[in-house]
């Protein structure tokens, strides 16, 4: 065990909470089996209690300009070098997400090579692969980079594993859930039942990413709560993105109904009042997660592939809401009257599967 050393990345800065849970759930799930946990990132205070070093990470040449960064880059590796002397070293992508985005996925591969250049081992901690991912040309190099490196892949579904294959990755693929999403498993059992005293609040969790196609339902869902004598609580998970966006609508909603009860939540107060919401509308993976673990009727504004995977893989897809087909009055007069109702047999199975996986993980860290 003394002889390995982890470095985890994502987008681990103060006030993005799913990538906090993502980093606790590893840090919960492998101590024991590193001397010492690295986090490139600005982490929250919880994380920062539970590992060993902090640093800054470098930029990562996102963008066209690919030698931006490069200074940063080099100071980095020295720096972690110099902390991590003569050890065995594995880079560890927290849930990181491989989009279709070509600057996203030159970063990725750019990281990666960066990685590559010290670490003995990289590590791809149950992410997700979007669907639209092998529609960029650089996925295939991102895929034969990975198949080519002594490499441990985890992913969130089958749906990323295939996209994943079809992208040229050759290798072994295991399967899970999120990680996140595992740990409230464990923690919290199954069936799913409420954590807190329900003190009717709606709780809408915002996603600055694509607002324009959102902001209309999460406008309709603050009406629906206006309606129905509920408290709002604006809900930021992601703050550098998500925070501005939720004082936004509390002006506008406060103008509106200056006497209705509302409040802006951030950090890890979010989870804390998912927990007490008599319903929870999200735009954020985490926040779905946050809400449906806590035993809260949770509704899915997906702005990407992996809302719709979890709900289909739950088999509460009719508990999504698209911007073209608003259906949350329905919803929420269905919450109220609890008829919000998972589907427990295939999440048995993935955390069985998510389970096998963590023991493949573990044979792999301390592998030659």
């Amino acid at each position: 065990m003394d002889k390995y050393h982890a470095l985890l990345t994502g987008s681990l800065s103060v006030g993005n909470m799913g990538d906090s849970a993502l980093a606790k759930s590893f840090v919960s799930q492998h101590r024991s089996d590193y001397q010492t946990l690295t986090i490139l990132g600005n982490p929250s205070s919880e994380l920062v209690d539970v590992v060993d070093n902090i640093i800054d990470p470098p930029l990562m040449a996102i963008g066209r300009r690919f030698w931006n960064g490069y200074f940063e880059r080099r100071s980095s590796r020295k720096m972690i070098c110099s902390l991590l002397p003569e050890s065995e070293q594995h880079y560890v992508w927290v849930g990181g997400l491989m989009s279709n985005n070509i600057y996203h996925l030159r970063g990725r591969l750019e990281e990666l090579k960066w990685s590559l250049n010290f670490c003995n081992k990289f590590i791809y901690y149950f992410g997700d692969i979007e669907q639209r991912f092998g529609e960029q040309p650089i996925s295939k190099q991102l895929a034969s980079k990975l198949d080519r490196s002594n490499a441990w892949i985890g992913v969130r579904s089958v749906e990323a594993a295939e996209v994943l294959r079809e992208a040229g990755y050759k290798s072994p693929i295991h399967i899970g859930i999120d990680a996140a999403f595992y740990a409230r498993c464990m923690s919290n059992g199954l069936p799913f039942v409420r954590q807190e005293r329900d003190t009717g609040i709606v709780s809408i969790v915002v996603c600055n990413y694509e607002k324009e196609h959102f902001i209309k339902l999460w406008e309709i869902a603050g009406s629906i709560a206006v309606k129905r004598g509920l408290k709002i609580a604006w809900t930021s998970l992601v703050d550098r993105e998500d925070l501005e966006l939720c004082n936004e609508l509390y002006r506008k909603f406060r103008d509106e109904y200056p006497h209705h009860p509302m409040e802006v939540v951030s950090g890890k107060d979010g989870e804390q009042i998912i927990k007490r919401s008599s319903i929870c509308i999200s735009t954020r993976l985490h926040g779905c997660i946050f809400g449906i673990t806590a035993g809260v009727p949770t509704i899915g504004l997906p702005y990407s592939d992996k809302i719709s995977r979890l709900y289909q893989f739950l088999g509460i897809e009719n508990w999504l809401v698209y911007p073209d087909r608003d259906r949350l009055d329905e919803l929420i007069d269905l919450a109220l009257n609890n008829k919000f109702a998972i589907d427990y047999s295939s999440l048995n199975i993935g955390i069985e599967n998510h389970t096998k996986s963590l023991e493949s993980l573990r044979s792999f860290i301390k592998s030659p």
